[in-house]
C-alpha cells in the first residue's frame, strides 16, 4: 500500500481474487458482467470527482481574490490589475462551464441515457480545468500562497492528485473519441 501525497486520506493498491465461486443467489447483475457494471459506477464516480475539484478550485480563486483586493502594489490592490483579475474571472467561467456539463452528464443519468462520454468530458475538462485555477490562484498570492502552512499549497497537490485518480485526461479523451470517432477509426 502507498499512501497519498494530497490532502485525502487514503491509501491504493491492489487486490486479486484466483478462483473464487459465488453463488448465483449472490451476484450483482449478470454473471461476467462485474466489468460493466464497475465502469458503469465509474462514470459517475468520475463526475463527483470532478464536482469536488472545481468546488476545490473555486474556494482557491475566493481565497485569490480576497488576497487582490488587499495586496498592494504602486498603490494599488492587484486586483486592477488585468493580468490578475482577467486570468481569475476566465478561470472562474471556465469552473461554471464544467459545473453545467456535470449536470448535463448526471441529468443524463438520470433519465437513464448513456453518459460514459459525458462523464468523461467532465472528468477530463474539470480536473485540468481545476489544476489550472488552483495553479493561478497560488500564483497570485506569490510566495506567501506557496508555503507548507499555506491552504492554497495543500490544494494544490489535492488538484494535482484530480488529474490522477479515476483515469487520467489521456484515458478520459480515449472515451470520448472512441465516441466520436466510434471504436473502429479511434485508437
Amino acid at each position: 500500500m502507498e499512501n497519498m501525497a494530497s490532502i485525502f486520506r487514503g491509501d491504493f493498491g491492489g487486490l486479486r481474487l484466483d478462483d473464487v465461486h459465488i453463488s448465483e443467489g449472490h451476484l450483482i447483475g449478470k454473471e461476467n458482467g462485474g466489468f460493466y457494471t464497475l465502469m458503469k459506477v465509474l462514470d459517475v464516480q468520475r463526475v463527483h470527482v470532478a464536482l469536488y475539484a472545481i468546488g476545490l478550485a473555486r474556494s482557491a480563486i475566493e481565497e485569490a481574490i480576497l488576497y487582490s483586493k488587499t495586496r498592494k502594489t504602486f498603490g494599488h490592490p492587484i486586483s486592477r490589475y488585468q493580468a490578475i483579475s482577467f486570468r481569475l474571472a476566465e478561470d472562474w467561467s471556465k469552473l461554471e462551464s464544467v459545473r453545467a456539463l456535470a449536470y448535463k452528464a448526471l441529468a443524463m443519468q438520470e433519465r437513464g441515457r448513456d453518459n460514459t462520454a459525458e462523464c468523461a468530458d467532465v472528468k477530463s475538462l474539470g480536473s485540468t480545468v481545476a489544476f489550472e485555477a488552483v495553479n493561478h490562484a497560488l500564483q497570485t498570492e506569490g510566495a506567501a500562497g506557496y508555503v507548507k502552512s499555506s491552504a492554497l499549497e495543500r490544494k494544490f497537490r489535492a488538484s494535482r492528485g484530480f488529474l490522477i485518480g479515476d483515469g487520467t485526461p489521456e484515458i478520459q479523451d480515449l472515451i470520448i473519441s472512441r465516441r466520436i470517432f466510434g471504436k473502429e477509426f479511434a485508437p
